[in-house]
């Protein structure tokens, strides 16, 4: 499932054939449009089958900005339209795309075993408790001492740390910080492009 953010170095190349060998489209486009070109991929639905699309990456994004301004871009002399590419959901719990965290099913085995805990301890409290109160009964009516030891045999609730999550959601910011400064540069770019474009228009009606 695609996201609404946009990926300032790659572009998706659209009505490439699937008899087409990646490994060739690579090296044309090399031969092309020189080292910049990083990487070829197919891309894929969502029932996993191969689709007459393939996303490129490139090493920089002013070079992907020019061919989206082209609208074209040249394999084996034939020209064929480009794209924005959406980079796919991620999932900030397990790191997985195709889902949000929300509906990870890392955390939902998570959660799950944590209601199981809480609830396994609140019987187990009210069964220890119950027993004590009846032991209190019999004996001697509750004072301050019994109320201290009855409250120190009920176990702490424990919460469940994940190292790895904070790791995860770490490199994510990091990728993401990285993303949208190449946005930024992309856009301060356009801007600069529109302002010497109403300059010349201003100084051709005068």
């Amino acid at each position: 499932m695609p996201s609404s953010r946009i990926d300032p170095y790659s572009l998706v190349i659209v009505d490439v054939s699937l008899d087409w060998a990646l490994n060739d489209i690579y090296d044309d486009l090399v031969n092309k449009y020189g080292d910049g070109v990083v990487n070829v991929k197919r891309m894929h639905n969502r029932d996993n089958q191969p689709i007459r699309s393939i996303c490129v990456e490139f090493d920089s994004s002013e070079q992907v900005e020019h061919l989206l301004e082209n609208g074209l871009i040249v394999i084996w002399h034939e020209r064929k339209k480009v794209k924005e590419y959406y980079l796919p959901m991620l999932c900030f719990v397990c790191g997985n795309a195709g889902h949000r965290s929300s509906a990870c099913p890392i955390a939902q085995s998570c959660n799950k075993r944590q209601r199981q805990y809480d609830v396994g301890q609140i019987a187990w409290s009210n069964s220890t408790l119950r027993k004590e109160n009846i032991s209190s009964s019999i004996s001697s009516p509750i004072d301050s001492e019994t109320t201290s030891n009855t409250s120190s045999i009920i176990p702490p609730t424990t919460s469940i740390s994940n190292n790895s999550v904070d790791r995860l959601l770490m490199l994510q910011a990091s990728k993401f910080e990285n993303i949208l400064n190449a946005l930024e540069t992309r856009m301060s770019s356009r801007i600069s492009t529109l302002e010497k474009q109403i300059g010349q228009l201003t100084d051709s009606r005068q």
